[in-house]
């Protein structure tokens, strides 16, 4: 199964493909110290009004709800869409939030020839 860390490495050291069919410390300390606060920085300097902090709506600045976002591939980037907590599931599903192309590859992952 094709993951994001294949298309995507902002880690230190060469891209690890980690075990994905059980829990596996070592990817959760990689999305949370090094993936999830790199795209809140990218998406920040992408998008900084969809980004921008609103109290009162969906915080797209805590690095926590994109530690386990769900992705998928389009001819523009990778989407990312965050993962929140039941009561705030109306934040997720963002079409703004695409990481370009262009920035991935800056950063590629396992399988780099995958990208267009």
């Amino acid at each position: 199964m094709l993951t994001l860390e294949d298309l995507l490495w902002v880690g230190s050291g060469a891209p690890v493909k980690f075990d994905n069919r059980s829990y596996d410390p070592a990817a959760s300390e990689y999305k949370e110290k090094y993936l999830a606060p790199w795209l809140v920085n990218e998406f920040q300097r992408l998008y900084p009004n969809e980004m921008a902090p609103d109290l009162e709506e969906c915080n797209y600045t805590d690095p926590s709800v994109w530690e386990y976002a769900s992705w998928y591939m389009t001819e523009k980037g990778i989407v990312l869409d965050p993962s929140f907590p039941r009561v705030e599931r109306n934040c997720e599903l963002t079409e703004w939030s695409i990481l370009p192309w262009s920035v991935i590859k800056q950063h590629p992952g396992r399988l780099p020839w995958l990208m267009p």
